[in-house]
């Protein structure tokens, strides 16, 4: 196991930014960055051991600075969508600041994939990375409250990929910290995720409206495009869901769950790669890379539609506007704490 630090680059007000490598004898390779607190690349092996890259991002740290689509990166205060920017705390409407038209996505327009975190190295032999932290301040993008959050991103020997996130406030406000990575298992050259077979342990799933937001009801899989309780391929039925997948499965409706357990599994035909993903949330956006057409590659290049897919364990998405949801309310007196687990591996 090796861990190196190097310069990445500097934002425009001229702080330093670091990229962290890490790099297994098993073949994987992770590159992080403390701007956005960002996976920036992941090589892992396929079927005979060739490691190629499986996730979106950039080689250089200046496309990070300008609009993307979240590649990577660590989204919160809260990750998905509000609706109409809005909620009630108390007696008090809380607004934030809209930038997906009058919706909240992501944690506004300067959420915490554009700020730039404290990092330290850490781990051992057996598994080694980086553990991210800074302070929200109060009435950041509107949020009440100074939240202090840390994350620490491991990668194992074995293949596992740990995202731990714990968080503490001085106010009652929501948090929802997820990652946004973007994967295709069938490395640099697949130019589709639409042959992916997945598998996710949901008999729920939230249904949307024409702006992705909760129509606050739980709907059963069962039988429709939505059912992946046995592996398909995301391809088979994505063209009977509107728009495509940009969806939340529903694991509980209890939180906070907490203990890690399975819930989902991708596996790629070709290269042979999986992985499964293990999580401590009640729920997980599939997002099947909609609109990913026109959107720059790491060279640069243009890419189709429906090259990558994302697996963001998190909260409900419009929780704070949702009482029958589970609440993502964070008190003065409590921690908030997230783990997920993305387990690679290749058949042989």
């Amino acid at each position: 196991m090796t861990i190196e630090k190097h310069h990445y680059g500097s934002t425009a007000d001229g702080s330093a930014v670091e990229l962290f490598l890490i790099e297994t004898e098993t073949g994987y390779r992770l590159a992080l960055t403390n701007f956005g607190a960002r996976i920036v690349s992941l090589q892992t092996p396929d079927r005979n051991g060739a490691s190629e890259e499986i996730t979106l991002g950039f080689k250089e740290l200046a496309p990070y600075l300008e609009p993307n689509p979240y590649y990577g990166a660590t989204v919160g205060r809260y990750a998905n969508r509000i609706a109409g920017g809005s909620f009630r705390l108390g007696m008090k409407t809380v607004r934030l600041h809209c930038n997906e038209g009058e919706n909240h996505l992501h944690g506004g327009h300067q959420g915490f994939d554009s700020r730039l975190w404290s990092a330290e190295l850490i781990g051992d032999s057996e598994a080694a990375g980086v553990r991210f932290a800074r302070v929200s301040p109060d009435k950041e993008e509107r949020y009440p409250g100074a939240l202090t959050v840390e994350l620490e991103v491991t990668l194992s020997a074995e293949g596992e990929l740990r995202l731990v996130y714990t968080a503490a406030t001085t106010k009652t406000t929501p948090v929802n910290l997820t990652n946004h990575a973007y994967f295709n298992l069938g490395g640099p050259n697949s130019k589709s995720i639409l042959d992916h077979r997945v598998e996710i342990d949901a008999a729920y799933y939230l249904p949307v409206d024409e702006n992705s937001i909760p129509t606050g009801e739980l709907r059963e899989v069962a039988g429709g495009p939505f059912d992946f309780r046995r592996s398909k391929a995301i391809g088979d039925e994505i063209d009977a869901v509107s728009g495509g997948y940009d969806h939340c499965f529903v694991f509980s409706r209890e939180e906070p769950v907490r203990e890690l357990r399975s819930v989902a599994r991708v596996y790629e035909p070709a290269s042979g790669r999986r992985v499964e993903v293990l999580t401590t949330k009640p729920g997980m956006q599939l997002y099947s890379g909609n609109k990913l057409a026109g959107k720059a590659d790491r060279h640069r290049k243009k890419l189709p539609a429906r090259s990558a897919l994302c697996l963001e364990t998190q909260h409900f998405p419009n929780a704070v506007n949702e009482p029958a949801f589970p609440q993502p309310f964070l008190e003065p007196n409590e921690t908030y704490r997230h783990e997920t687990v993305y387990r690679f591996s290749a058949s042989r």
